[in-house]
């Protein structure tokens, strides 16, 4: 439902929470879900790998809006498909003390290059790779060259049976109560194979996603 309200044309692109705000409203009514910028916080695992699967930022201003939201982007969004799903990574404090805008979660935390992680420049901003695994789809279309040996921070955040699916971040320079603050920059689809050893795997971690 996402992906085709996503790719909608809107005068103003800040409207598009609006005009679902009373449908999340009847629908937090009746699960007493907890919901920021549309995303459901108790499903935030999921709500946080998503990509833009055609973008149509071509003369439109992007909005200030957290990094982590699909709202962020001005293109199509696709989530990761339906069905069995194994998340890792949770929300670390009380969902009822959410701060707007910010996420503080727990997860385990990949450091590596983007060698390291079988990723190889594809000469499309959309994404790194070749449509199949690895993968990386940026959150916005990238004008970035991107160098083999650049290093990536990456959030685990689930897996099924196509493979484990990763936030890739970008490191704030401040940190927030001693937190380190991170932006999201995409989403990084890998094989289900245990990581090789070049890779920087934590578990346990604590961050805040802005």
């Amino acid at each position: 439902m996402l992906s085709h309200y996503s790719k909608a044309e809107f005068t103003f692109l800040s409207d598009r929470l609006i005009a679902i705000s009373s449908l999340v409203n009847k629908i937090a009514g009746l699960t007493g879900g907890h919901y920021d910028s549309g995303c459901w916080l108790e499903t935030i695992d999921r709500c946080l790998a998503w990509w833009v699967e055609s973008d149509a930022s071509s003369g439109r201003v992007r909005l200030s809006l957290s990094s982590w939201s699909w709202a962020s982007s001005t293109g199509q969004i696709t989530y990761v498909s339906r069905g069995e799903w194994t998340r890792a990574v949770t929300l670390r404090e009380d969902i009822r003390q959410h701060e707007s805008g910010r996420l503080r979660l727990r997860g385990s935390m990949w450091r590596a290059s983007l060698s390291d992680l079988g990723l190889r420049p594809s000469g499309d901003a959309k994404h790194m790779g070749d449509r199949h695994n690895p993968l990386l789809w940026w959150g916005q279309p990238d004008p970035k060259p991107r160098d083999e040996l650049e290093v990536l921070d990456c959030l685990d955040l689930g897996s099924n049976r196509f493979g484990l699916y990763l936030s890739a971040l970008q490191r704030m320079s401040r940190e927030n109560g001693g937190v380190q603050e991170f932006k999201r920059l995409g989403c990084l689809m890998v094989s289900l194979r245990e990581p090789g050893n070049t890779i920087n795997k934590r578990a346990g971690c604590f961050l805040d996603l802005i």
